[in-house]
């Protein structure tokens, strides 16, 4: 009796975790799913207004821009971890002056960033090799974006105090008003005023301008209320950077894994480009309901370990592994249900059917272990293993760089050839990082630190 009482009792606790989670989840899914909304307002304008050669310059553009500005995404993450860990061991103040640390350090790496990306363009799209019609859109295009670049850095740092505060439905509202903005100003400066990618380019810009103004003022209220100095601390900025470096690593490997998959699509044309702009934005939908999960319980396991609660830590992990396999096969299910379809909204060259439609079914068949790989690193990042998490990624890296250019050298120019080129991707580069990801939380390593 007692045995199926303790059953219960666990089932109870683990549906108490799931709801904890999901409620977490469900502000940040709102949030972040209009994020990448505004990439595909992107490339629906361009693929249905604009043109392919055009749809092949955004691919360049997007994959580089995206690059730079997500290798520096550890300012969301430690920002989350680092205000979090401080409010759960209620050392509110503290944590609001380390918020304020890392957006005076996005501001210094954006306004350097905004300025490299802007005049380094002609360079960075000519190493694509592309035609030149795709280049000058490609230039076009970065340089309309660069414009943003130091808004959108300042936004993360924001982001993840927001986040680590616990205030998830400022982030919605302001991604849902960013999203509207974008969508009539990038069809307005693109298509009817002339300005090509460069006015959907700058449609962008505005409305992360925009978002990052709404994201602050909370924050300010935040620091008038409990007191904290407002100048910029030398310390301050170091200890950011120290707790950001091992997450600095991961994220440069994995963009820079991503990036160099997209330069080894570019050598088989256009169509190849195109498609996987297309299969690009699709995947951005679906990671973001995983990555829901895992900054949903970096923010719970970081209020855990800064309460000391290392028992409930290792409990909420569990919980979100289970529930990213339940999120991984709805995906999946849906991936697979609408792929003969997505061709058709994204763009009107029936060239490109077989590219997306093999490239889509062969991503749902990923999102399982897609869902460790996203939440281990939620999990490991709120527990400040970033050194380990970038060991594994570099390791993954260095598997698959050689893999997938001896692969797209004797890959046709075809949709199989398209398939083929991102296998090594999915499976090798994203399954390694998934098992050593696994592996860490198994043997309880992740917590050794504080026990």
């Amino acid at each position: 009796m007692d045995k199926i009482l303790t059953k219960n009792d666990l089932k109870l606790k683990r549906r108490k975790q799931y709801r904890q989670i999901i409620a977490l989840s469900i502000p940040i899914l709102g949030q972040s799913i209009f994020e990448p909304i505004m990439m595909w307002i992107d490339t629906f304008i361009t693929g249905n207004f604009l043109g392919t050669d055009e749809l092949g310059s955004i691919t360049i553009a997007t994959s580089i821009t995206q690059a730079l500005i997500g290798i520096f995404v550890f300012m969301i993450y430690t920002t989350n971890v680092t205000v979090a860990t401080a409010f759960g061991a209620n050392k509110r103040s503290e944590g609001l002056r380390a918020g304020l640390d890392s957006v005076f350090l996005s501001l210094i790496i954006g306004g350097a960033l905004s300025l490299f990306l802007y005049f380094a363009a002609p360079f960075i799209i000519g190493t694509f090799h592309s035609t030149t019609e795709v280049y000058e859109g490609g230039v076009a295009y970065m340089r309309g974006y660069a414009l943003g670049v130091t808004q959108i850095m300042i936004s993360m740092s924001l982001l993840g105090i927001l986040r680590g505060m616990r205030l998830y439905k400022i982030p919605v509202y302001t991604a849902i008003a960013s999203c509207i903005i974008n969508a009539v100003l990038s069809y307005m400066l693109g298509v009817m005023f002339g300005m090509g990618l460069f006015g959907v380019a700058l449609s962008t810009t505005i409305g992360n301008t925009i978002g990052m103004i709404i994201f602050g003022v909370p924050f300010a209220r935040a620091l008038f209320v409990e007191k904290v100095r407002l100048n910029p601390s030398l310390t301050g900025l170091k200890g950011v950077m120290k707790t950001g470096a091992p997450i600095f690593i991961r994220t440069v490997a994995l963009w820079g894994s991503i990036t160099f998959l997209m330069y080894q699509t570019a050598f088989h044309g256009t169509e190849f480009i195109a498609a996987c702009q297309v299969l690009d934005a699709i995947l951005v939908i679906s990671y973001i309901f995983l990555d829901a999960i895992a900054m949903s319980i970096q923010t719970i396991i970081s209020e855990q370990i800064g309460a000391k609660s290392f028992d409930e830590a290792n409990d909420t992990f569990a919980a979100a592994l289970h529930l990213g396999l339940y999120v991984g096969t709805g995906l999946f299910v849906f991936m697979c249900a609408s792929a003969p379809f997505l061709c058709d909204f994204f763009t009107n060259d029936t060239n490109l059917y077989w590219y997306i439609v093999l490239g889509t079914v062969e991503e749902a068949v990923c999102m399982w272990h897609f869902s460790v790989a996203f939440i281990t690193d939620g999990a490991l990042i709120a527990a400040e293993d970033g050194w380990y998490l970038s060991k594994v990624i570099l390791v993954a890296m260095a598997i698959f760089i050689p893999l997938v250019s001896a692969v797209s050298l004797g890959a046709p120019s075809t949709p199989i050839g398209f398939l083929l080129i991102w296998i090594p991707y999915d499976f090798v580069f994203n399954g390694t990082r998934a098992i050593g990801g696994f592996r860490r939380y198994k043997t309880g390593d992740w917590l050794k630190k504080y026990l």
